[in-house]
């Protein structure tokens, strides 16, 4: 008997082991897993949300600005049905003074594999990923024969073995979560729909009780989130859930930063967005100025910029500074001049 239990053990820890290898080795990083390698206790924001986050707020720019450090806890069509998860994961390594909420990842409830492996794979093996997976594969309709693939994901993409290069280790176009690259800085021409609070639709039924979660949640832990909702085009369904939402989660007493329908950034639609819903880098520069510059006068940020054991983010934003003129021909200190 003592034989078996040693064997069992002897399996599940080599599958855990495998799993984390695989991870480092096979995957290409995300922002989620950029937050994980960040060292306890160094964020000070938790920035979640779908891709609007990773492509719009640019956490290198923003500690340039204001010096305070920014994870972006964001994946591919990532759903509110992740985040009391990740938040609960994610303080037992962080302890933010603020989280940021897109407000986007309340209106979807498109599951596929893709959007679902970029969560759970994101995330080191532990209870709450094992919670993730179970609470996600329902959502998306796959099969139970499937499941013990996502526990083990390496028993899916083993393959790619042949495909092991540096980017692996590190991505070459996330800046400390920030994703930019040739396609974020293309310039595209969208037309503007403005935003209009007087359509209301229908909150679906499993969003609305996972909003209630979520916020009784956040009551519960005494958490300070700051709900944000960024410029960009929506069609009037989405628009219609979003205002239903936002009315909903302003009266249980949390502030929702509307940037959308408030306006207060001057988003250009004929340069500032790479495609209809999600700006560029430099709509993202405009963006980011002013969420960094409102969460440093409305929270008790630090600044570190002076800092030695936060140098990394200043080699990221130069990092980040080179790529931009090595794509665009411009300089990106002259590009936020202007912005200012």
């Amino acid at each position: 008997m003592k034989r078996i239990i040693k064997c069992l053990i002897f399996i599940i820890l080599f599958l855990i082991i495998s799993q984390e290898v695989f991870k480092v080795i096979w995957l290409y990083p995300t922002s989620i897993t950029e937050v994980y390698r960040e060292k306890k206790n160094t964020l000070d924001v938790l920035y979640f949300g779908a891709s609007n986050a990773y492509a719009h707020f640019n956490t290198t720019l923003a500690f340039n600005e204001q010096g305070f450090t920014t994870g972006l806890v964001s994946t591919d069509n990532q759903s509110i049905f992740s985040l009391k998860l990740l938040m609960e994961d994610l303080r037992k390594r962080q302890n933010p003074e603020v989280y940021v909420v897109d407000l986007v990842m309340f209106s979807s409830l498109y599951f596929d594999e893709g959007s679902i492996r970029k969560v759970v794979d994101s995330m080191p093996s532990s209870l709450n990923r094992i919670k993730m997976i179970n609470k996600l594969l329902p959502l998306g309709n796959i099969p139970k024969e499937d499941y013990l693939n996502y526990y083990f994901s390496f028993m899916t993409y083993h393959g790619l073995w042949k495909e092991i290069n540096k980017t692996r280790f590190k991505s070459e176009v996330l800046y400390k979560g920030y994703l930019f690259d040739e396609t974020t800085s293309v310039i595209k021409e969208v037309e503007e729909k403005p935003w209009n609070k007087e359509i209301i639709r229908d909150i679906p039924d499993k969003i609305f009780k996972e909003l209630q979660e979520v916020l009784n949640y956040i009551k519960n832990e005494k958490l300070n989130v700051l709900f944000v909702l960024t410029p960009r085009v929506l069609d009037e369904d989405t628009m219609g859930i979003l205002n239903n939402e936002i009315n909903y989660t302003e009266k249980e007493g949390y502030k929702v930063l509307n940037l959308y329908q408030d306006k207060v950034i001057d988003i250009d639609y004929n340069h500032d967005l790479y495609n209809y819903g999600h700006l560029n880098v430099y709509g993202a520069s405009k963006y980011t100025i002013y969420l960094a510059n409102y969460l440093k006068e409305n929270y008790n940020l630090p600044d570190h910029r002076q800092d030695k054991k936060y140098s990394s983010w200043n080699e990221e934003y130069i990092r980040f500074k080179n790529k931009f003129k090595e794509l665009t021909k411009e300089d990106y200190e002259e590009v936020i001049n202007n912005v200012k």
